[in-house]
């Protein structure tokens, strides 16, 4: 029994560790979503000229459907709000679990989504995908080295909180 619960309790730091390199794949993977979306949303403006209350529809992401950003995004849509984008960043921006400074510079796009002509508008957007993607770049790296050292940290954990209760 005594040995069961030693075993249980190592078990706990290398739970804590691969529940944070966990959260470090989900922020990276909504951050390539929120790519995603924007060059939908680039390419509703470029090609069809979509009203900003429609630029969403059609968009289909697995991540951001799972964090409860889209149906948010899809419930200010129908709610009939102008801009469901903004109104759904400024609602939920939280649940995308991306940096502060990334998260205010989407919310800012969006606040201002549709104040310009097309052209100024593709132009806003290209500037914020290339500063996401920089971004992405950057945790892309950083991601990999976190996630590695979480586990680490969680198994050594784990294996020194076993040998100190043996």
């Amino acid at each position: 029994m005594r040995n069961a619960l030693l075993l249980l309790a190592s078990c706990i730091p290398v739970y804590l560790g691969f529940s944070l390199s966990k959260s470090e794949s989900v922020s990276l993977y909504n951050l390539a979503a929120v790519l995603e979306l924007l060059r939908h949303v680039r390419r509703q403006i470029s090609s069809f000229l979509t009203r900003r209350a429609d630029l969403c529809m059609g968009f289909e992401s697995e991540a951001l459907e799972k964090c409860g950003f889209l149906p948010c995004l899809r419930f200010h849509r129908e709610a009939g709000h102008k801009n469901p984008l903004f109104a759904a960043l400024d609602a939920e921006g939280e649940r995308l679990a991306l940096g502060s400074e990334d998260l205010r510079s989407l919310t800012e796009y969006a606040r201002h989504l549709g104040e310009c002509d097309a052209e100024e508008e593709v132009a806003r957007l290209m500037r914020l995908e290339g500063y996401l993607e920089e971004r992405y770049q950057k945790q892309r790296e950083e991601t990999g080295q976190k996630v590695r050292l979480y586990r680490a940290f969680g198994v050594v954990g784990g294996l020194t909180l076993l040998l100190i209760l043996w």
